[in-house]
């Protein structure tokens, strides 16, 4: 006689999540739809997806308890937006798969938000994730091709109407990604005192541009700068001194003719007053970040997630992440012969003190690296016709 085992736990039906009675689409602020709007535009989000968004929110504003017609960024800070998770976790009526969606439309809801100037920042959904243990998914190994590449770079120099764009700033955060392989948080936390000039033990012993990166886990690693990345970066800096010395004009020409009208008076001192603390934002310094958003602050993960968003869909090119950049990097070198132990170091993926480093820049290791790699020969060919 045969006789057949079954696993009656895994025969067991799961018993269907209560689905909690949501505010109705019509009932949500008009600041929710116009963000539902946005989703085909600028993620390419299908209609299943968009609808799974939108679900999301509602289900937000309900654990949250906030009312439908007063749901909106303002209404969903850290520390709310923390408490909300746990009400889920504990209500035994959202899976954990629905709760990774739910903070992936929070996430995009927010990035749009911040986008259209509605709100300054956003929740950090990598923390919420973190304590609430839900584990954030890890982005695909991707990487640009060639013409990919070549693509993005062409459509970053182009003039854009989006209100998140600046084409010399695009080209050398797009350059210092692709390039350099540089993490997210280390473009972000860059700033202007990371880039100076050495002079090194090199073929003709002339000095050489780098970027001290102070990378994860604190270690730092010094990176050659190509002639490329120089020029790409002395496009974005001199515009961003231009756009100091425009607002300086504008402030000037505010002093030279007071309004004599009181209300008019007050209305110019506040102008003058917006323009001075634009000015200070643009204004270079060592501490001031490499890299400014439009409003002249320096960029967050999700930002420049979003940023890369719209950059890759001007560029009809698919969705990736900035990661994806630094991937392209070393597929780059890789391709064009450079040995894994040379790009390991120029990625940081391994420990190398500073003596070390130095010591394989003397060697000739690292310098003209970046000049041999493929990603630098297409950021020469978009920089032609840019450098004045």
């Amino acid at each position: 006689m045969l006789l057949i085992y079954t696993n009656k736990r895994s025969r067991r039906r799961r018993t269907p999540m209560k689905n909690p009675d949501l505010p109705k689409p019509d009932d949500m602020h008009p600041v929710f739809h116009r963000w539902l709007e946005s989703l085909p535009l600028l993620e390419d989000k299908p209609p299943t997806t968009v609808c799974a968004y939108g679900q999301a929110l509602r289900r937000v504003a309900y654990f949250a308890e906030i009312p439908p017609a007063s749901f909106g960024p303002t209404e969903l800070g850290q520390a709310a937006l923390t408490d909300v998770v746990r009400r889920m976790r504990s209500s035994g009526e959202v899976s954990k798969a629905t709760l990774n969606q739910t903070l992936s439309a929070v996430g995009s809801f927010f990035d749009w938000c911040i986008a259209e100037r509605i709100a300054d920042e956003a929740p950090d959904i990598r923390r919420i994730r973190k304590i609430s243990k839900l584990g954030a998914d890890r982005s695909d190994p991707e990487y640009y091709r060639p013409a990919e590449l070549e693509g993005l770079f062409q459509q970053a120099r182009q003039p854009s109407p989006s209100r998140i764009r600046w084409p010399a700033r695009d080209l050398a955060m797009c350059a210092f990604l692709a390039v350099l392989g540089l993490r997210a948080s280390e473009l972000t936390d860059a700033t202007l005192d990371w880039i100076s000039r050495e002079r090194l033990e090199d073929v003709d012993g002339s000095a050489t541009w780098m970027l001290q990166v102070r990378g994860k886990g604190r270690k730092t690693r010094w990176l050659p700068l190509s002639d490329e990345l120089v020029d790409a970066h002395s496009l974005w800096h001199q515009e961003r001194q231009d756009e100091v010395e425009t607002l300086q004009v504008a402030i000037k020409h505010l002093r030279d003719h007071p309004q004599g009208d009181p209300e008019r008076q007050e209305k110019q001192s506040g102008e003058e007053e917006r323009l001075e603390d634009r000015a200070d934002r643009f204004r270079p310094g060592p501490d001031r970040p490499l890299f400014l958003t439009n409003e002249g602050k320096r960029f967050t993960y999700r930002q420049l997630h979003y940023w890369l968003t719209k950059l890759n869909s001007e560029a009809s090119l698919r969705d990736r992440s900035p990661h994806s950049l630094r991937h392209t990097a070393g597929v780059q070198l890789a391709a064009d012969g450079v040995p894994m132990n040379v790009i390991q170091s120029l990625l940081g993926h391994a420990s190398v003190a500073t003596t070390g480093i130095y010591t394989e820049l003397a060697g000739g290791e690292l310098v003209g690296v970046l000049n041999r790699s493929e990603a630098n020969t297409l950021l020469r060919e978009a920089l032609d016709g840019a450098v004045p």
